[in-house]
């Protein structure tokens, strides 16, 4: 229990440090009222219903009660609202108790109403009696309105934020991935190149014939995560230290290709560029670098679902507007012999509803449900086949 004290510890201030100065003293403050502004009004609320379900509302200060009900419950959730702010909580407690204010509270107090009468024995205070109910009724309307609307605000910069720090965890993620002193990688192209790749490190890449020569390692058939013969070759240039020797060997005329090392991993990269895609592929779908590489392809590529969505519908429209009228008039026939049958009565005219109107709504669903189908197509095509 400690530890996880300490941890909750930790975590606050660490969203602390995260947060604008001025509002640390507010929530700190928020955080030490919110208990004593919420338990009195939890106790108002229950003492008023038990003096209604008890018959005893002859006291002429019971108005006030409602007033600092109000007073209590408004101040108290706003704190709590505030001191809570990296909680859901109080917001999806807001919406229930909004609900059970605005459409149990009349109902819950003519209950308690019936059950005091028959307490008190008809007894005393109905002026006093009735203008409380009255004023309980007016409060827990306007709570409903009150916790109800800064509820649903506070569950949509909740949600809003919490979107945005996801998609900046992300984006710090793969940052944290990149190679920052390759400039290649920091702006890579649109559809990027295996050395533009989060994995592939400066020393490797400056001793790649790949690199040198500017050929995909899927293109040439051999990476240094499926080649073993080229991935022992770069890191024997590492460790030899003679990165700028081998960079050397291999940009020079074809006369100094003729070295030992280089020459050896010309002939193997000049064998194994031969071999078949089908062969390859199994190698490049597990390579990190191969599936970084289709995922860029389908966030930069994935917009084509848009208009190949509007090119389908547009090309069948004119069959749907067809099939569709003429599943009309169909039914306008069977439903019309069925009237003078006498199966459906004489005033059913199905048509009515079935107009212009009512077509747009179906091809706007039947459109929708093809975006569906057209985005997961395309995430198929790049994420699982690998195009």
């Amino acid at each position: 229990m400690g530890e996880n004290t300490k941890q909750q510890a930790q975590q606050r201030m660490q969203a602390e440090k995260e947060m604008p100065q001025w509002a640390v003293p507010l929530v700190r403050i928020c955080d030490v009222i919110y208990l004593y502004l919420l338990l009195p009004a939890i106790l108002l609320l229950l003492g008023s219903l038990a003096l209604i379900a008890l018959g005893q509302l002859s006291f002429p200060w019971l108005l006030n009660v409602v007033n600092l009900l109000n007073l209590f419950t408004t101040l108290g959730f706003l704190s709590w609202t505030v001191a809570s702010y990296d909680s859901f909580a109080p917001g999806w407690v807001g919406v229930a108790l909004a609900i059970g204010l605005k459409y149990g509270g009349a109902y819950l107090i003519t209950l308690l109403q019936s059950v005091g009468a028959k307490m008190a024995h008809g007894a005393g205070g109905s002026d006093i009696s009735a203008r409380f109910v009255e004023e309980l009724l007016n409060a827990f309307t306007t709570l409903a309105v009150f916790l109800a609307i800064v509820s649903v605000v506070r569950l949509i910069i909740g949600f809003s934020v919490q979107i945005v720090k996801d998609q900046m965890a992300r984006a710090e993620r793969r940052v944290a991935r990149i190679d920052t002193t390759n400039t290649e990688t920091l702006k890579p192209s649109f559809i990027p190149r295996c050395w533009q790749m989060s994995r592939c490190r400066p020393a490797v890449r400056m001793t790649c014939p790949n690199y040198i020569d500017r050929i995909n390692c899927w293109k040439r058939r051999s990476g240094c995560f499926c080649d073993r013969e080229l991935a022992n070759y770069l890191v024997n240039s590492i460790d030899r230290k003679d990165v700028q020797e081998v960079i050397d060997m291999q940009v020079a005329t074809s006369k100094a290709e003729q070295a030992a090392g280089a020459n050896r991993i010309r002939g193997h990269l000049k064998d194994v560029s031969t071999r078949s895609w089908g062969l390859q592929k199994k190698w490049c779908y597990e390579c990190p670098l191969f599936i970084e590489h289709q995922d860029y392809k389908y966030k930069n590529l994935s917009w084509i679902s848009w208009p190949i969505t509007a090119g389908i519908v547009f090309a069948v429209y004119s069959f749907f507007d067809t099939a569709y009228k003429a599943s009309m008039t169909w039914l306008e026939q069977v439903t019309g012999e069925m009237v003078k049958n006498g199966v459906l009565p004489s005033n059913f005219t199905p048509n009515n509803t079935m107009d212009n109107g009512f077509e747009w709504i179906l091809l706007s669903v039947l459109t929708l449900l093809l975006m569906g189908y057209v985005i997961s197509f395309t995430e198929t095509i790049f994420m699982k086949w690998k195009l």
